[in-house]
Protein backbone atom coordinates (compact mmCIF):
# COMPACT_ATOMS: atom_id res chain seq x y z
CA UNK A 1 0.00 0.00 0.00
CA UNK A 2 2.76 2.14 0.47
CA UNK A 3 3.83 2.47 -3.45
CA UNK A 4 0.02 3.88 -3.99
CA UNK A 5 1.18 7.24 -1.85
CA UNK A 6 4.66 7.42 -3.84
CA UNK A 7 4.42 9.90 -6.76
CA UNK A 8 7.00 8.73 -8.76
CA UNK A 9 7.83 5.47 -7.90
CA UNK A 10 4.66 4.00 -7.25
CA UNK A 11 2.82 5.54 -10.49
CA UNK A 12 3.13 2.01 -11.84
CA UNK A 13 0.67 0.74 -9.78
CA UNK A 14 -1.85 3.55 -10.91
CA UNK A 15 -1.90 2.01 -14.40
CA UNK A 16 -5.40 1.06 -15.92
CA UNK A 17 -6.37 -2.27 -16.28
CA UNK A 18 -6.00 -2.47 -19.72
CA UNK A 19 -2.35 -3.10 -19.71
CA UNK A 20 -0.16 -6.33 -19.30
CA UNK A 21 2.32 -6.61 -16.85
CA UNK A 22 5.83 -6.96 -18.01
CA UNK A 23 6.85 -10.74 -18.73
CA UNK A 24 10.10 -10.47 -16.78
CA UNK A 25 10.95 -14.45 -15.90
CA UNK A 26 13.76 -15.15 -13.67
CA UNK A 27 15.24 -17.20 -16.19
CA UNK A 28 15.53 -14.42 -18.32
CA UNK A 29 16.34 -12.19 -15.40
CA UNK A 30 19.46 -14.86 -14.08
CA UNK A 31 20.27 -15.79 -17.83
CA UNK A 32 20.69 -12.38 -19.45
CA UNK A 33 23.65 -11.53 -21.45
CA UNK A 34 22.77 -7.81 -21.14
CA UNK A 35 22.11 -7.10 -17.60
CA UNK A 36 22.38 -3.56 -18.78
CA UNK A 37 18.74 -3.24 -20.60
CA UNK A 38 17.09 -4.99 -17.59
CA UNK A 39 18.37 -2.79 -15.22
CA UNK A 40 17.14 0.26 -17.15
CA UNK A 41 13.73 -1.40 -17.57
CA UNK A 42 13.50 -2.49 -13.87
CA UNK A 43 14.19 1.33 -13.23
CA UNK A 44 11.92 2.56 -15.73
CA UNK A 45 8.87 1.36 -14.18
CA UNK A 46 9.66 3.17 -10.62
CA UNK A 47 10.86 6.46 -12.30
CA UNK A 48 14.34 5.89 -11.21
CA UNK A 49 16.55 6.34 -14.62
CA UNK A 50 19.29 9.28 -14.13
CA UNK A 51 17.14 11.97 -16.04
CA UNK A 52 18.26 15.39 -15.67
CA UNK A 53 14.97 15.79 -13.64
CA UNK A 54 15.79 12.90 -11.19
CA UNK A 55 19.81 14.33 -11.62
CA UNK A 56 18.63 17.57 -10.41
CA UNK A 57 16.33 16.28 -7.52
CA UNK A 58 19.20 14.13 -6.43
CA UNK A 59 21.77 17.24 -6.14
CA UNK A 60 23.98 15.63 -8.99
CA UNK A 61 23.27 18.20 -11.61
CA UNK A 62 22.22 21.80 -11.67
CA UNK A 63 19.29 22.05 -14.15
CA UNK A 64 16.57 19.42 -14.51
CA UNK A 65 15.91 20.50 -18.85
CA UNK A 66 16.31 18.28 -21.13
CA UNK A 67 19.72 18.60 -22.75
CA UNK A 68 17.93 18.24 -25.98
CA UNK A 69 15.54 20.83 -26.40
CA UNK A 70 16.24 22.71 -23.49
CA UNK A 71 12.27 23.41 -23.00
CA UNK A 72 11.10 21.12 -20.74
CA UNK A 73 12.16 19.32 -17.68
CA UNK A 74 14.28 15.77 -18.93
CA UNK A 75 11.95 13.62 -17.09
CA UNK A 76 11.86 10.12 -17.90
CA UNK A 77 8.25 10.12 -20.11
CA UNK A 78 9.73 13.51 -21.56
CA UNK A 79 13.09 11.81 -22.91
CA UNK A 80 11.48 8.39 -23.91
CA UNK A 81 7.93 10.16 -25.50
CA UNK A 82 7.64 13.33 -25.54
CA UNK A 83 10.41 15.41 -26.47
CA UNK A 84 10.23 17.75 -29.47
CA UNK A 85 13.78 17.55 -30.87
CA UNK A 86 13.37 13.45 -30.99
CA UNK A 87 10.17 13.54 -32.46
CA UNK A 88 11.34 15.63 -35.28
CA UNK A 89 14.70 13.86 -35.89
CA UNK A 90 12.71 10.33 -35.79
CA UNK A 91 13.86 8.98 -32.93
CA UNK A 92 10.86 7.31 -31.94
CA UNK A 93 9.33 7.14 -35.33
CA UNK A 94 12.25 4.51 -35.39
CA UNK A 95 11.25 2.56 -32.12
CA UNK A 96 7.55 2.67 -33.95
CA UNK A 97 8.84 1.02 -37.02
CA UNK A 98 11.02 -1.18 -35.42
CA UNK A 99 7.61 -2.55 -33.36
CA UNK A 100 5.51 -2.35 -36.57
CA UNK A 101 8.00 -4.53 -38.44
CA UNK A 102 8.03 -7.31 -36.02
CA UNK A 103 4.67 -7.14 -35.87
CA UNK A 104 4.09 -7.88 -39.96
CA UNK A 105 6.56 -10.67 -39.79
CA UNK A 106 4.02 -12.37 -37.77
CA UNK A 107 1.38 -11.22 -39.66
CA UNK A 108 2.65 -11.94 -42.95
CA UNK A 109 3.48 -15.32 -41.98
CA UNK A 110 -0.29 -16.03 -40.46
CA UNK A 111 -1.51 -14.77 -43.65
CA UNK A 112 0.32 -16.66 -45.78
CA UNK A 113 -0.30 -19.94 -43.92
CA UNK A 114 -4.53 -18.81 -44.26
CA UNK A 115 -4.40 -18.09 -48.14
CA UNK A 116 -2.33 -21.44 -48.86
CA UNK A 117 -5.98 -23.06 -48.37
CA UNK A 118 -7.07 -21.78 -51.69
CA UNK A 119 -10.40 -22.57 -50.77
CA UNK A 120 -12.82 -21.98 -47.73
CA UNK A 121 -13.58 -25.52 -46.10
CA UNK A 122 -16.66 -25.45 -44.53
CA UNK A 123 -17.11 -26.57 -40.98
CA UNK A 124 -17.20 -30.69 -40.98
CA UNK A 125 -20.39 -31.92 -39.60
CA UNK A 126 -19.27 -35.08 -37.33
CA UNK A 127 -21.86 -37.61 -36.53
CA UNK A 128 -20.27 -39.77 -33.86
CA UNK A 129 -21.19 -43.48 -33.29
CA UNK A 130 -21.02 -44.54 -30.00
CA UNK A 131 -21.77 -47.72 -28.48
CA UNK A 132 -25.32 -47.88 -25.93
CA UNK A 133 -25.36 -46.35 -22.39
CA UNK A 134 -21.78 -44.42 -23.48
CA UNK A 135 -22.63 -40.68 -23.23
CA UNK A 136 -21.69 -38.77 -26.57
CA UNK A 137 -18.11 -36.98 -27.09
CA UNK A 138 -18.07 -33.17 -27.09
CA UNK A 139 -17.03 -32.17 -30.44
CA UNK A 140 -15.33 -28.60 -30.38
CA UNK A 141 -16.47 -26.52 -33.21
CA UNK A 142 -13.65 -24.72 -35.55
CA UNK A 143 -13.06 -21.60 -34.31
CA UNK A 144 -13.88 -18.57 -36.71
CA UNK A 145 -12.23 -15.41 -36.96
CA UNK A 146 -11.99 -12.17 -38.95
CA UNK A 147 -10.43 -14.01 -41.75
CA UNK A 148 -12.51 -17.52 -41.74
CA UNK A 149 -14.45 -16.10 -44.79
CA UNK A 150 -11.63 -15.45 -47.46
CA UNK A 151 -8.06 -16.78 -48.67
CA UNK A 152 -7.23 -13.73 -50.71
CA UNK A 153 -5.88 -11.83 -47.62
CA UNK A 154 -3.82 -8.59 -49.10
CA UNK A 155 -1.06 -6.89 -46.30
CA UNK A 156 -0.25 -3.48 -46.19
CA UNK A 157 2.10 -1.75 -44.08
CA UNK A 158 2.78 1.90 -43.56
CA UNK A 159 6.81 3.24 -42.31
CA UNK A 160 8.12 6.41 -42.06
CA UNK A 161 10.00 7.09 -45.20
CA UNK A 162 8.09 4.73 -46.76
CA UNK A 163 4.64 5.33 -46.82
CA UNK A 164 1.44 3.58 -48.65
CA UNK A 165 -1.38 5.18 -49.73
CA UNK A 166 -4.52 3.92 -48.63
CA UNK A 167 -5.44 0.97 -51.19
CA UNK A 168 -7.85 2.87 -53.41
CA UNK A 169 -9.97 0.13 -54.76
CA UNK A 170 -11.55 -0.08 -51.40
CA UNK A 171 -11.81 4.04 -51.18
CA UNK A 172 -9.94 6.95 -51.46
CA UNK A 173 -8.60 8.56 -48.27
CA UNK A 174 -5.21 10.38 -46.97
CA UNK A 175 -5.42 8.79 -43.98
CA UNK A 176 -2.57 5.87 -43.81
CA UNK A 177 -3.08 3.20 -41.04
CA UNK A 178 -0.27 1.66 -40.10
CA UNK A 179 -1.38 -1.98 -41.10
CA UNK A 180 -4.26 -2.84 -43.82
CA UNK A 181 -5.50 -6.16 -44.48
CA UNK A 182 -8.16 -6.43 -46.78
CA UNK A 183 -9.94 -9.32 -49.11
CA UNK A 184 -11.39 -8.08 -52.08
CA UNK A 185 -13.67 -11.49 -51.99
CA UNK A 186 -15.55 -10.91 -48.61
CA UNK A 187 -15.27 -7.23 -48.96
CA UNK A 188 -13.76 -6.75 -45.49
CA UNK A 189 -11.06 -4.57 -44.00
CA UNK A 190 -8.60 -4.90 -41.18
CA UNK A 191 -7.13 -2.24 -40.21
CA UNK A 192 -4.36 -2.27 -37.37
CA UNK A 193 -2.77 1.32 -35.75
CA UNK A 194 0.00 1.31 -33.64
CA UNK A 195 1.21 3.72 -30.75
CA UNK A 196 4.26 3.08 -28.33
CA UNK A 197 3.28 5.92 -25.62
CA UNK A 198 3.98 6.09 -22.51
CA UNK A 199 2.39 2.88 -20.21
CA UNK A 200 0.72 6.00 -18.41
CA UNK A 201 -0.98 7.49 -21.50
CA UNK A 202 -2.09 3.95 -23.65
CA UNK A 203 -5.93 4.93 -22.76
CA UNK A 204 -5.74 8.47 -24.10
CA UNK A 205 -3.57 7.11 -27.02
CA UNK A 206 -6.36 4.33 -27.26
CA UNK A 207 -9.38 7.31 -27.39
CA UNK A 208 -7.26 9.63 -30.18
CA UNK A 209 -6.71 6.82 -32.64
CA UNK A 210 -10.12 5.65 -32.32
CA UNK A 211 -11.37 9.02 -33.13
CA UNK A 212 -8.85 9.97 -35.98
CA UNK A 213 -10.60 6.69 -38.11
CA UNK A 214 -14.44 7.50 -37.52
CA UNK A 215 -14.63 9.52 -40.90
CA UNK A 216 -12.60 7.04 -42.75
CA UNK A 217 -14.57 3.74 -40.93
CA UNK A 218 -17.71 5.60 -42.50
CA UNK A 219 -16.25 6.14 -45.78
CA UNK A 220 -15.44 2.13 -45.91
CA UNK A 221 -18.92 1.50 -44.81
CA UNK A 222 -19.87 3.70 -47.70
CA UNK A 223 -17.90 1.96 -50.33
CA UNK A 224 -19.50 -1.75 -49.88
CA UNK A 225 -16.78 -2.52 -47.44
CA UNK A 226 -16.71 -3.90 -44.00
CA UNK A 227 -14.32 -2.43 -41.78
CA UNK A 228 -13.17 -3.38 -38.64
CA UNK A 229 -10.22 -1.40 -36.26
CA UNK A 230 -8.18 -2.16 -33.94
CA UNK A 231 -5.74 0.45 -32.09
CA UNK A 232 -2.75 -1.71 -30.29
CA UNK A 233 -0.46 0.32 -28.08
CA UNK A 234 3.25 -0.75 -27.50
CA UNK A 235 4.16 0.93 -24.27
CA UNK A 236 7.87 2.51 -23.92
CA UNK A 237 9.02 0.37 -20.82
CA UNK A 238 8.21 -2.60 -23.03
CA UNK A 239 4.38 -3.04 -21.64
CA UNK A 240 1.53 -4.02 -23.88
CA UNK A 241 -2.02 -3.12 -24.07
CA UNK A 242 -4.66 -6.04 -23.73
CA UNK A 243 -5.62 -5.10 -27.55
CA UNK A 244 -2.30 -6.31 -28.53
CA UNK A 245 -3.34 -10.15 -27.71
CA UNK A 246 -6.78 -9.45 -28.44
CA UNK A 247 -6.18 -8.34 -31.56
CA UNK A 248 -3.84 -11.35 -32.99
CA UNK A 249 -6.41 -13.63 -31.61
CA UNK A 250 -9.19 -12.37 -33.56
CA UNK A 251 -6.96 -12.59 -36.63
CA UNK A 252 -7.02 -16.44 -35.90
CA UNK A 253 -3.25 -16.58 -34.69
CA UNK A 254 -2.58 -19.05 -31.67
CA UNK A 255 -2.30 -18.44 -27.66
CA UNK A 256 1.66 -20.08 -28.30
CA UNK A 257 2.38 -17.53 -31.19
CA UNK A 258 0.51 -14.56 -29.40
CA UNK A 259 2.67 -15.31 -26.62
CA UNK A 260 5.85 -15.47 -28.99
CA UNK A 261 4.70 -12.31 -30.19
CA UNK A 262 4.31 -10.91 -27.44
CA UNK A 263 7.48 -11.30 -25.84
CA UNK A 264 9.25 -10.03 -28.70
CA UNK A 265 7.28 -6.61 -29.08
CA UNK A 266 8.26 -5.91 -25.78
CA UNK A 267 12.31 -6.58 -25.91
CA UNK A 268 11.91 -4.84 -29.04
CA UNK A 269 10.17 -1.89 -27.41
CA UNK A 270 12.51 -1.91 -24.33
CA UNK A 271 15.62 -2.10 -26.60
CA UNK A 272 14.86 0.56 -28.48
CA UNK A 273 13.75 2.76 -25.39
CA UNK A 274 17.37 2.08 -23.96
CA UNK A 275 19.19 3.47 -27.23
CA UNK A 276 17.28 6.75 -27.08
CA UNK A 277 17.65 7.24 -22.95
CA UNK A 278 21.46 6.08 -23.61
CA UNK A 279 21.29 9.14 -26.79
CA UNK A 280 20.05 11.73 -24.48
CA UNK A 281 22.45 14.04 -24.65
CA UNK A 282 23.49 13.81 -28.38
CA UNK A 283 22.18 16.08 -30.69
CA UNK A 284 22.83 14.56 -33.57
CA UNK A 285 20.83 10.95 -34.50
CA UNK A 286 21.56 8.66 -37.23
CA UNK A 287 18.35 6.50 -37.12
CA UNK A 288 19.60 2.83 -36.80
CA UNK A 289 18.43 -0.40 -38.96
CA UNK A 290 15.31 -1.29 -37.46
CA UNK A 291 15.11 -4.39 -34.91
CA UNK A 292 13.34 -6.80 -37.01
CA UNK A 293 13.23 -10.87 -35.89
CA UNK A 294 16.90 -11.76 -35.14
CA UNK A 295 18.92 -8.88 -35.60
CA UNK A 296 19.52 -8.79 -32.14
CA UNK A 297 20.17 -11.91 -29.48
CA UNK A 298 17.33 -12.67 -26.77
CA UNK A 299 18.45 -10.61 -23.51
Amino acid sequence: MELHSLALQGNWTKWKDDIHPANLKWKDLINTRNPKIIAHRLNSFINCLPTPSNLAAWGYASSPLCPLCKEAKGTQMHILSSCRVALEQKRYSWRHDSVLANIELYIQNHLSKHNDQKAIVPPRSFIPFVKAREKIPHIKPPRRNLLSDAVDWCCQVDYCGNEKIFPPEICSSNLRPDIVLWSSSSKCVILIELTCPSEENIPQAKSRKTERYVDLINQIKDAGWSPTLFTIEAGVRGCLSKSFAYTLRRLGMSNAVIRKASNTISQTVSRCSYAIFLARKHFHWSSPRLLVGHDYPSP
